[in-house]
């Protein structure tokens, strides 16, 4: 590629953002729950290895998306188990899973708030992540991210 050309999912990057804006967000006309599998569909087909490994994540944080709102869909792709995020490859939402939650629980801690806004979801979270370690596939780095992030978790619930 020639210099100063955007990889191609720089490209996609720019567009969504400029979706985004153009349509103030609006869930109707710009659906994170439909757009978030969509693109990260396209990054595991299409971008695996190109760029930073959680650009879809990102993507949507800087476009203002809740971190609730994006936990929701992922924890949804994870346990669903479907094409292409199946067997092995479950491990791609398993790390952008990770990396949402470890954002939104330092995200929380920074503000000073609760953590994840309430404990009824601070605890949803400590199962999901106890469930990533139990369900296997998950990188070494992975498994340990999970158990610290648990740990600080059970820490503030007591």
């Amino acid at each position: 590629m020639e210099r100063g050309t955007p990889q191609p999912f720089e490209a996609v990057i720019d567009k969504v953002r400029s979706l985004g804006s153009r349509l103030r967000m609006s869930e109707t006309v710009f659906p994170v729950r439909e757009l978030l599998p969509m693109l990260e569909r396209y990054a595991i087909e299409h971008q695996r290895h190109v760029g930073p490994a959680t650009w879809v994540v990102d993507l949507f944080l800087d476009l203002g998306v809740a971190h609730e709102s994006l936990y929701a869909v992922l924890e949804a792709m994870y346990y669903t188990d479907e094409a292409p995020f199946h067997g092995s490859n479950r491990r791609y939402i398993a790390h952008d899973l990770l990396y949402l939650l470890d954002n939104w629980f330092h995200e929380t801690v920074r503000l000073g708030g609760m953590v994840f806004g309430s404990d009824i979801v601070a605890e949803r979270v400590s199962e999901t992540l106890l469930l990533l370690q139990q369900g296997g596939g998950i990188t070494p780095e992975q498994l340990e991210m999970a158990h610290t992030l648990r740990s600080r978790i059970d820490e503030l619930l007591r």
